[in-house]
């Protein structure tokens, strides 16, 4: 349970970095989000997350303070083979990377494929 408790502690601090920065500039308030990427292009926060777009829990308090929302659609199947060439590529054997995605990797991506509905554009996925 402890674990579960630190991850809402996560959840509720990314919301309160948020609202501190909603509506400020970035010489007052430059938040970093763990698992995520924070870049600056003149007067924009970009941030990029799994389940920023979840309607559960914090998420959708978070949800409701971004003022454009952008999903990535792809394929699950094509999502769940780029992971595993990415497991494979960091040294988890082929047996141990595919047991990772049929018990994690999947479940969270079917997850996150069903709050595409709460994005104001879908750009769909190309390979390159």
């Amino acid at each position: 349970m402890k674990a579960e408790d630190n991850r809402q502690k996560l959840k509720l601090a990314r919301g309160k970095c948020l609202r501190r920065w909603h509506g400020k500039s970035w010489s007052q308030f430059a938040p970093q989000l763990s698992f995520g990427m924070v870049g600056i292009a003149w007067d924009y926060l970009i941030i990029e997350g799994n389940y920023l777009l979840l309607e559960d829990g914090v998420w959708k308090e978070i949800l409701s303070l971004f003022d454009e929302k952008w999903f990535i659609d792809i394929d699950i199947d094509k999502a769940m083979q780029r992971v595993l060439k990415r497991h494979i590529s960091i040294g988890k054997p082929p047996d141990i990377a595919k047991q990772r995605i049929e018990n994690n990797d999947r479940i969270n991506g079917e997850l996150i494929m069903k709050s595409k509905k709460n994005a104001d554009i879908i750009i769909n996925s190309v390979d390159f």
